[in-house]
């Protein structure tokens, strides 16, 4: 799954270049709901639901990335 394109879908807007060291709180729209969203988006791919360690750890793009890497 492409983090870019969940983040556009997620924020109903195009999102600004972002590389794996960005903030997910930097992205423009990505608010409280937004973030929400972007957890069950996530889980429903993962097929499971994210650990409280996990969810800590959702800070940056690449954070997203890793959890969704394969594994």
């Amino acid at each position: 799954m492409d983090v870019r394109s969940l983040l556009v879908d997620i924020v109903r807007n195009d999102v600004d270049p972002v590389d794996a060291a960005t903030p997910l709180k930097m992205i423009r729209g990505l608010d409280s709901l937004a973030m929400v969203n972007l957890v069950l988006k996530i889980e429903s791919a993962l097929d499971r639901q994210l650990t409280e360690h996990e969810l800590e750890r959702l800070v940056t793009v690449g954070d997203v990335e890793q959890l969704l890497r394969p594994r």
